[in-house]
């Protein structure tokens, strides 16, 4: 269109139909043409700038989802019925029956793609609960292993303590098989007599009564309990006598790690070390409000650590490793 414009002599040839339209590879060039000249320089008349405000007026007055029909919207009501097998505004080509096709089908679209969105939504939030469910199960093979019994309601709230029997769905529990992800416990020490057992039976129904009988329980409301070693032992009195000539400075402090955002669960065990600011911590600065943390045990494997990295993002992952913790989540055991 620019080469038309500014070259009087570079002319495109147009071919009209009998009815006065144009055709041929001309026409789009003609139109192209023709429609910004019309817009820049050709006034709107009267009488149609009368019809533009009333179609205006109408539009407004009218709710635009309430009706999806273009022969009843502010245009058609305004200007009458087009001719037939034509529908005004939207060029050649196009019918009545085409249009309300697309519209049905654009629409139908929509709900497919918001239904997709909901499936995959439901999708993540099971894979997250299948990768929970898996790490709970790869911490509770430790049979014999020393648990904290939390309440069902609650699970802040330790109710008793038990030693861990066996996580096989098939094991049987007062004649029921245990099933899927639920584990047996001999219980040991019982902090809440009033709670009620996950499986009451006509004799047994609160934890008061389940003393050193076995019980079975879900296996996301129990919590590993670590048990000093004798090795543990040696190294804490080899370290008291440490502190005792002054060499403390160095010596790791035994902790525990509380869930850096706003919780108190606990989530991991580890020692903390003496840390400087401008110590680098997998190519990080620690910074100020922070410690260096050699991560001993996790309690949950599939919680994010503080500071993810390329190689580090979950606690699973930072067993053995030092990791950067907030302060004010740190409590010294």
């Amino acid at each position: 269109m620019r080469r038309v414009a500014k070259d009087p002599d570079d002319k495109v040839s147009v071919e009209f139909t009998d009815i006065g339209e144009h055709a041929g590879p001309g026409s789009v060039t003609l139109s192209s043409f023709v429609g910004p000249l019309v817009r820049e320089h050709v006034l709107v008349l009267l009488e149609f700038a009368d019809k533009i405000e009333q179609i205006q007026s109408l539009h407004s007055q009218m709710d635009s989802t309430a009706n999806d029909n273009r022969r009843e919207d502010a245009v058609s009501q305004v200007l009458r019925k087009d001719k037939p097998g034509r529908v005004r505004g939207i060029g050649r080509g196009v019918t009545a029956t085409k249009l309300a096709f697309i519209q049905s089908r654009d629409s139908h679209v929509q709900k497919l793609e918001a239904t997709q969105a909901e499936l995959l939504c439901k999708v993540t939030q099971l894979q997250n609960k299948v990768c929970d469910l898996a790490g709970k199960q790869s911490q509770c093979n430790d049979v014999g292993s020393q648990y904290d019994v939390s309440d069902n309601s609650n699970r802040d709230k330790v109710v008793a303590e038990g030693l861990l029997q066996s996580t096989d769905p098939k094991e049987m529990v007062n004649n029921i098989p245990l099933g899927p992800n639920a584990a047996v416990l001999k219980i040991t020490k019982v902090i809440k007599n009033d709670a009620y057992l996950w499986r009451p039976s006509a004799e047994m129904f609160l934890m008061g009564a389940a003393i050193d009988t076995t019980i079975a329980w879900p296996i996301h409301k129990i919590e590993f309990v670590v048990k000093a070693t004798q090795a543990e032992s040696a190294r804490k009195s080899t370290t008291s006598a440490s502190n005792s000539t002054g060499t403390n400075k160095n010596q790791a402090k035994r902790c525990i790690l509380l869930d850096c955002k706003n919780s108190v669960e606990r989530v991991a065990l580890g020692r903390v070390s003496l840390s400087d600011p401008a110590d680098v911590v997998h190519f990080v600065p620690l910074g100020h409000n922070a410690s260096k943390v050699w991560v001993d045990v996790s309690k949950i494997g599939i919680f994010e650590v503080w500071r993810p990295n390329s190689e580090i993002k979950f606690l699973r992952d930072a067993v053995g490793t030092t990791i950067a913790w907030p302060n004010d989540k740190i409590i010294f055991m």
